[in-house]
């Protein structure tokens, strides 16, 4: 029996896969990825439909869409690096990946900004 709401389905699955034997429990868990996945892809939209709704309250806040092109500077070796190529620091910062992976390797860590 499948059951009506995706939650519950997601309950039942699981309920089942304590209870199974070994044999059932990859049917199971097929179908439990499944609903997962399903779950997953539902809340994505509704994050997409709330971020596109989405206004800042008193207008102080502009939010542009991002140039083309646009550049920042790395937070560990401070060369610029385009947009679409930077990865994020723990602290939010602009960075290459390859700076990232040689600070990792050498211990070395990262100031961490103060906010303005």
């Amino acid at each position: 029996m499948r059951a009506r709401r995706l939650e519950d389905r997601i309950r039942d699955l699981c309920s089942r896969a304590v209870a199974a034997q070994d044999s059932e429990l990859d049917t199971i868990f097929s179908a439990l990825q499944q609903a997962l996945r399903e779950h997953n892809d539902r809340l994505r939209k509704l994050a997409a439909a709330k971020l596109a709704a989405w206004r800042p309250r008193g207008g102080g806040i502009t939010i542009l869409p991002p140039v083309s092109g646009a550049s920042f500077e790395c937070a560990i070796c401070s060369k610029p690096i385009p947009l679409e190529d930077s990865k994020v620091s723990e602290y939010g910062q602009p960075i290459h990946e390859e700076c990232y992976v040689a600070k990792l390797t050498t211990g070395q860590h990262l100031p961490q900004q103060q906010a303005n």
